[in-house]
């Protein structure tokens, strides 16, 4: 069961993101670019966990489709015709880009961090 669920999600093609309010009232807004630099499929993971990110073309930054996986995530088709991560609904609010969610994010890791070992 996930903990995340969408009210409503939208593409804004002019501005390049991806825009979703939340059921408990957040707003995201995701760029495409940062969509793609975090690709939750296992390449791109693997990828990153080895610090070896791919050199993209601008196009792979392109947002050609995007397709429902079931009631749970996102299927994101780039423009080089990468459609591996299936992005579910907890991964993207996990990956949130606003500020409250990115400081969130940066106090946990500093947490984490500070005291190595133990659970937060």
């Amino acid at each position: 069961m996930y903990k995340h669920s969408p009210q409503r999600v939208r593409v804004d093609y002019p501005r390049q993101v991806l825009v979703i309010d939340w059921t408990d009232g957040h707003h995201s807004e995701y760029p495409f670019r940062y969509l793609r630099e975090q690709c939750p499929c296992a390449a791109c993971v693997k990828d990153r966990s080895q610090n070896t990110p791919k050199i993209l073309l601008d196009v792979a930054f392109r947002l050609d489709g995007i397709a429902p996986v079931g009631n749970y995530a996102l299927n994101l088709i780039w423009g080089d015709g990468h459609a591996h991560g299936i992005y579910n609904w907890d991964y993207l609010r996990d990956i949130c880009p606003c500020p409250e969610c990115t400081a969130a994010r940066e106090a946990r890791a500093a947490q984490e961090a500070a005291s190595p070992g133990e659970e937060t």
